[in-house]
């Protein structure tokens, strides 16, 4: 029934009277999981396996919890938000510049753990098959992609039938386009849309793959049929900004504004038809990435030559967040406007702009700027 709150309470009950059954822990751990309530999942895993450390599916089910919680660790480093007020331009440039110096410490930590688990689970069940594609899917998140790849090869050679889906052959195209084998990840994206015509990761990743090896025209088919295939806002959203990307990098600006607009469009619906009491209407996340979009439509408009409206642009993202890495752009877009009829001989930018603009300007691509940050795929 889905009903994972009546399971949790059920298990608890059953534990109050007999707390030396390790099925017990494994199925409230499962169903913790199934809640999102990690750190729980954690505990009633390990108590399992401190009962039974010879259950195969405790081990591979803890690391699927760790890498979970890797995932959460790294939106949170990516994702920080400050609404601190700093009214000094060279105060503010120091404070961001130090923001945007995030590490993923935590979040690979927490995958060597899960990939240890997914060791363990193996010694215990060698043939259970969905224990190497867990496995390998942490070894890309630690980029790890040879290993990967090689985890996924096994899959491939031990069972046809296992690998006869969407997500078995994106993530070998994932791996292989990390790899630089271009020609082998655009092979195993097409196989994952044929194996399901919906799934909408593969039409983005070879889109993206198309792009990077100047295959214009292609990317362009391949995002349009995404455009398709996305049911809902968010979806649509990705698809509208990766193929403005693509449409920046071709000189297009308009086009990308376009793509841009469109995103900001659906957002908008999104915001209107919520039930959410915030202002905006939007999640946390949703927030953050809708400030991204309007970042990169500034930068666009400032491209064309229509500062005014680039400047209102990433000031309606400072109002939110100070500390937003658009204040970079905006600064660079200043001097850049105030220097318009100015020859180009008569200034020189590297002994003009503050140092911690520039240094923060450096370091910004660690934080999750998008036009740089989209580069990768889904």
């Amino acid at each position: 029934t889905n009903n994972h709150e009546a399971a949790i309470a059920i298990f608890v009950t059953i534990n109050l009277f007999r707390s030396d059954i390790a099925a017990v822990y494994l199925g409230l751990g499962s169903s913790y999981t199934l809640t999102s309530k990690f750190e729980d999942a954690m505990k009633a895993f390990s108590q399992c396996l401190a009962i039974n450390p010879t259950i195969a599916e405790a081990w591979k089910r803890q690391g699927q919890v760790l890498a979970a919680i890797s995932n959460n660790n790294n939106s949170n480093n990516t994702n920080t938000n400050n609404t601190n007020t700093c009214n000094d331009d060279t105060q503010r440039g120091r404070g961001l510049s130090d923001r945007v110096i995030h590490t993923n410490t935590n979040a690979n930590t927490t995958i060597l753990k899960s990939i240890e688990c997914f060791n363990e689970a193996l010694c215990l069940a060698p043939t259970d098959l969905t224990i190497y594609y867990e496995r390998a899917v942490a070894y890309s998140k630690m980029k790890s992609f040879k290993m990967g790849l090689a985890d996924l090869q096994y899959i491939l050679n031990q069972s046809q039938s296992q690998s006869q889906s969407a997500k078995f052959w994106n993530h070998v195209g994932i791996c292989h386009s990390q790899l630089g084998n271009v020609s082998l990840a655009l092979e195993a994206h097409r196989k994952s849309s044929q194996c399901d015509s919906h799934f909408l990761e593969s039409y983005i990743n070879y889109a993206q793959l198309c792009k990077e090896a100047a295959r214009t025209d292609e990317a362009l088919e391949w995002f349009a049929r995404a455009l398709n295939v996305a049911t809902d806002v968010e979806k649509k959203v990705i698809v509208y900004t990766y193929r403005a990307h693509l449409h920046y990098l071709c000189g297009q600006a308009g086009r990308c504004i376009d793509d841009y607009k469109s995103s900001l469009e659906y957002y908008s619906k999104q915001s209107c038809d919520s039930s959410d009491s915030s202002s905006s209407g939007l999640n946390a996340d949703a927030t953050l990435a809708k400030r991204q979009i309007v970042n990169n439509l500034a930068v666009c408009y400032a491209r064309c030559g229509n500062f005014e409206e680039a400047i209102r642009l990433f000031n309606s993202i400072l109002v939110e967040d100070l500390y937003h890495v658009c204040y970079f752009n905006k600064q660079f877009a200043l001097y850049i406007w105030r220097l318009l009829d100015v020859p180009v001989t008569s200034f020189n930018l590297d002994n003009e702009v503050n140092e911690f603009i520039k240094d923060g300007w450096v370091q910004k691509w660690t934080c999750g700027n998008f036009l740089v940050a989209i580069d990768d795929c889904c």
